[in-house]
């Protein structure tokens, strides 16, 4: 008996040694799964200097979405919102410039035969933004009439959901809860401690890795991220954001090519309504051209506005702040010149006074009460010698 029970705890502690072993280098399987997957992601990140992507397509809005989504319309619209579908045209023309932190984007969107159309940029220190109202193709030589500026506020503007395709195909993701894709700073780094690699999988043909951020919150609301990654080229095949276990976001984008970059087709962007397996809205586009690694002259990155166009700044402190709940640090008045450049002043009973007016009031008065002076001190100096010749 006590041989047998020698051999039978022998046997014991074998399988608890290949048990141990199999785990861990299943562990060490996974955890190099996530090196090889991040470092294709850091690859593509490092690769990509410049990139301009132009897209069109649709968005769709089901009867209701925006009740189900937002909760009754405050508005004054009675019953849901939109009372049915609702299809609006897209198009875009979004240029990034990872390597500066610099961006221009125009877009255009048409619903109800009504054309409205926006151009933003950030020359690296400050965002310009105008409401021009024209086709997203008329607008290179279009000085507007109307223009906002934004400056400080690192933390303030980022991208929601609509624009992260822009990102994600060229392998930059959010890997954790805190992370945005700032108006500042729109390249977040790889949070390796916020990812686990959870799974394999297959999407259109293609065999992938799926990686996700560990949950962030209360179980009820706990936010985390889910990206399918083709195995071969390292690029983002599809994007889940998940609330609550919930499927809040999903991304599926398509390439195709890769000329030393990925090169997208287009994407799907879905949103849901927590619990709803039919999204509320969805975006489908079409890119129409890409410019990889391109050189781009500064001035694309500016805007000139019209004469006399009445220009606020307003300055926003640094951190993670919400702009919208938090007041400008400072504002100031300018207005275009003829050249464009941008006159410092106030708007006093709503006409624009520049500043440099008073300055040259100042000046000009000092000029004028130094020539009197002068003018004083010649005329004494010419009687006393009139009375005391030499």
């Amino acid at each position: 008996m006590n041989l047998l029970r020698g051999r039978a705890t022998g046997r014991g502690v074998s399988i608890v040694v290949l048990v141990g072993s199999v785990m861990a280098s299943t562990a060490s399987g996974v955890e190099d799964d996530l090196d090889r997957t991040l470092a294709q992601l850091r690859r593509h990140q490092e690769g990509v200097k410049t990139v301009r992507l132009r897209a069109q397509g649709m968005r769709l809005v089901v009867k209701g979405g925006k009740t189900a989504r937002f909760g009754p319309s405050t508005s004054g619209i009675k019953g849901p919102n939109p009372p049915v579908d609702e299809i609006t045209e897209l198009k875009q023309d979004f240029l990034l410039d990872f390597a500066r932190l610099r961006y221009r984007h125009a877009y255009e969107v048409k619903l109800n035969n009504k054309l409205e159309s926006w151009v933003q940029v950030f020359d690296g220190e400050k965002i310009y933004g105008a409401k021009i109202d024209v086709p997203i193709d008329q607008i290179d030589d279009i000085r507007p009439a109307t223009m906002s500026i934004i400056s400080g506020g690192d933390k303030v503007n980022y991208y929601n959901s609509d624009w992260w395709p822009f990102f994600l195909c060229q392998g930059f993701i959010l890997s954790n809860f805190d992370q945005r894709y700032y108006n500042h700073d729109f390249k977040p780094l790889i949070d390796k401690s916020g990812l686990f690699y959870r799974r394999q999988s297959q999407i259109r043909d293609r065999l992938c890795g799926v990686i996700q951020t560990f949950p962030a919150g209360s179980k009820e609301s706990s936010h985390q991220f889910e990206y399918t990654i083709d195995k071969d080229t390292g690029v983002v095949l599809r994007q889940v954001e998940l609330i609550g276990g919930n499927r809040h976001v999903q991304i599926d984008i398509e390439y195709s090519g890769f000329d030393g970059r990925p090169i997208p087709k287009g994407w799907m962007n879905e949103s849901f309504v927590s619990g709803s397996s039919r999204p509320w809205k969805s975006e489908s586009l079409t890119v129409t051209a890409v410019e990889l690694n391109a050189e781009f002259p500064d001035a694309i990155y500016h805007l000139i506005p019209q004469p006399g166009t009445v220009v606020t700044e307003q300055r926003f402190p640094s951190g993670p702040i919400e702009m919208l709940k938090n007041a400008a640090e400072k504002k100031t008045i300018y207005q275009a010149d003829e050249s464009g450049r941008l006159v410092e002043g106030d708007v006093v009973n709503g006409e624009f006074h520049p500043k440099h007016t008073y300055l040259w009031w100042w000046i000009s008065g000092g000029a004028v009460l130094i020539v009197l002076v002068g003018w004083g001190v010649y005329r004494r100096r010419s009687r006393s010698r009139a009375h005391h010749p030499s």
